[in-house]
């Protein structure tokens, strides 16, 4: 058989503008080649589901049935992320909020850290321990607000990650899974081990 004999046929108008549409939209974003890098079809199986997102990216023709079934798995996809992102912004809140206090935490505790190391004191050093205790009690509030909002999701299901926590999908490629809870808990341990120096030294 010869090449010409064997070689695919171009998709209809109809086909080839959603794809290109697609491109333009889904696949354009600035980070998909370093998030993703998918090709179409497997980012339209993850999208649509493995059978229709492969007859929309390798198919010929957009047929009733085809444009009906990428209809309705479009609307949803939409719906799906018209849930995501409401969850999104109440979690860049969250994360802006932690950051806020952990600076203000981090920068305080730097201060007295060092101050306390700087005196001999008694009194000074039970002055010192008093404000740290503040911002240890603050990282504690920090660190509740942050379990409840953590503990208060609930699991997104939405195109690829069905099933999936938000947590799970947001910080996977993470070194730990709550990375803003885990440096408040970095930061609680060192306020303390400011209070242990200023508690050993007044002894």
């Amino acid at each position: 058989m010869s090449a010409l004999g064997t070689r695919q046929p171009k998709p209809e108008t109809s086909l080839r503008a959603v794809r290109e549409a697609y491109h333009e939209t889904v696949m354009s974003v600035p980070h998909f080649e370093t998030e993703y890098n998918d090709s179409l079809e497997e980012n339209m199986s993850l999208e649509f589901g493995p059978e229709l997102g492969t007859q929309i990216a390798t198919g010929t023709r957009l047929t009733p049935q085809l444009y009906e079934a990428l209809l309705a798995a479009s609307e949803g996809a939409r719906d799906e992320r018209g849930t995501l992102l409401p969850a999104l912004e109440r979690e860049r809140e969250s994360l802006q909020s932690a950051e806020k206090t952990l600076d203000d935490c981090e920068r305080r505790g730097a201060t007295l850290g060092a101050n306390a190391r700087q005196t001999t004191d008694p009194v000074r050093l039970d002055r010192i321990d008093d404000q740290l205790a503040e911002i240890e009690k603050d990282c504690k509030t920090a660190a509740m607000t942050r379990q409840q909002r953590l503990h208060s999701r609930s699991v997104a299901a939405f195109s690829g990650i069905d099933g999936t926590s938000l947590v799970q999908y947001l910080y996977n490629d993470c070194s730990v899974t709550c990375p803003a809870l885990a440096d408040i808990v970095a930061c609680l341990d060192t306020i303390r081990r400011h209070r242990r120096h200023c508690l050993i030294s007044t002894r």
